[in-house]
C-alpha cells in the first residue's frame, strides 16, 4: 500500500511540475514542431518574458503563423558533349604483365577480405562470451537476493521507492509526449 502511495504521490508531483511548464512553452514546442524559420527567437522570447501572459499569446499566434515553403528547385538540362577516345594497339607482353598485376591484385584483396573477416568474427566471439558471463553473474546476483531471473529482475531489485519513481516515469513521460502530440496537430 506503501508503495502505491509514494506511486501516485510521484505522479502528483510530476504532473505538477511538468505540465505547466508544457504549457508554458507551448509555443515554442508548436513553433519547433511545424520547423517554423523563427523558431529559435520564439523559443527565447517565450522563455524570458512568456511569464507576462500577453507575450505568452503573442508567441503563440507567432508560431502558427504561415510556415514559408521553399520553390521547388529548378533543374537545367545540360547538352553533354560527346568524347570519343582514341584506342592504342598495345604489346601482347604488356596485356598479359597488366592481367597478371590485376588477378594478382583481386588475390590479395579476397585474402585481406578472408582475414578481416575472421577478425570481425573472432571480435563478435570475444564479445559474446563476455556477454554470457556477464549474464551468468547478474542471474547468480539475483538468485542470491531471493530474485528469480527474467525480464523484470532488475525491477523487482530495486527499492520501493525507486519502483515508484519508475512507474511515475513509465505514466509521466507519455502523458508528456501526448500532450506535445496534440499540441503539435493542431498547428
Amino acid at each position: 500500500m506503501d508503495a502505491v502511495r509514494a506511486f501516485f504521490g510521484i505522479c502528483v508531483i510530476v504532473a505538477l511540475v511538468l505540465v505547466p511548464i508544457v504549457l508554458y512553452l507551448l509555443p515554442a514546442f508548436v513553433a519547433m514542431g511545424r520547423h517554423h524559420p523563427n523558431a529559435a527567437p520564439i523559443f527565447i522570447i517565450n522563455l524570458f518574458a512568456g511569464w507576462t501572459g500577453l507575450v505568452w499569446v503573442i508567441c503563440l499566434a507567432w508560431s502558427f503563423s504561415a510556415v514559408p515553403v521553399a520553390p521547388a528547385p529548378v533543374l537545367v538540362r545540360v547538352p553533354v558533349r560527346e568524347v570519343q577516345a582514341e584506342e592504342e594497339e598495345e604489346d601482347d607482353a604488356l596485356a598479359i604483365a597488366r592481367q597478371s598485376r590485376a588477378l594478382e591484385a583481386q588475390r590479395a584483396k579476397a585474402l585481406s577480405q578472408v582475414k578481416t573477416r575472421d577478425a570481425r568474427i573472432a571480435r563478435q566471439d570475444a564479445r559474446d562470451k563476455a556477454c554470457l558471463a556477464r549474464g551468468i553473474a547478474r542471474d547468480k546476483a539475483y538468485r542470491a537476493r531471493g530474485i528469480e531471473p527474467g525480464p523484470l529482475a532488475w525491477y523487482h531489485a530495486l527499492s520501493d521507492l525507486s519502483q515508484a519513481a519508475v512507474l511515475g516515469l513509465v505514466f509521466a513521460v507519455p502523458a508528456v509526449v501526448v500532450v506535445v502530440l496534440v499540441a503539435w496537430h493542431w498547428t
